[in-house]
């Protein structure tokens, strides 16, 4: 038995690197930014009920953090990013096949109701044009 292999421009290369959460499913990957979230939040408790910083130790200290803080925050959006992205460039390839169709439909449905407007229009004026007369006569 013959084993087939896929044409080279079906296959995908091998990352060296995985992504983030590559064998986790998402809530794993957000249970994990839970819990790592605790610990942040509990350490930056410390530094809420510490008080004002009063030198420059203290301030570096603080800044130190923050900078942690804002580097997992960038963790967490790059990880966001990697599962959306995909999914959003998914949902525009499909609005951009259907684009071209549904003009089509649009214009044929605008012509058509263009049509029946010019002749309700039509008809209102033929309307009131008989009541006119007819006003006129019983006059």
């Amino acid at each position: 038995m013959a084993i087939t292999r896929k044409p080279a421009t079906e296959r995908k290369l091998p990352t060296s690197t995985p992504s983030v959460g590559h064998n986790k499913p998402p809530e794993a990957i957000w249970e994990e930014y839970d819990s790592q979230y605790e610990e942040f939040r509990t350490s930056a408790q410390k530094w809420l009920d510490f008080g004002d910083l009063e030198d420059k130790e203290a301030a570096d200290a603080a800044a130190a953090f923050a900078k942690q803080i804002k580097a997992k925050m960038s963790q967490l959006e790059k990880a966001r990013r990697e599962i959306t992205d995909p999914l959003n460039k998914q949902v525009k390839d499909v609005n951009e096949k259907f684009k071209g169709p549904k003009e089509k439909f649009d214009r044929l449905a605008k012509r058509l109701l263009d049509k029946i407007n010019d002749y309700l229009k039509l008809e209102r004026q033929r309307i009131a044009g008989g009541r006119g007369s007819s006003l006129a006569a019983s006059q």
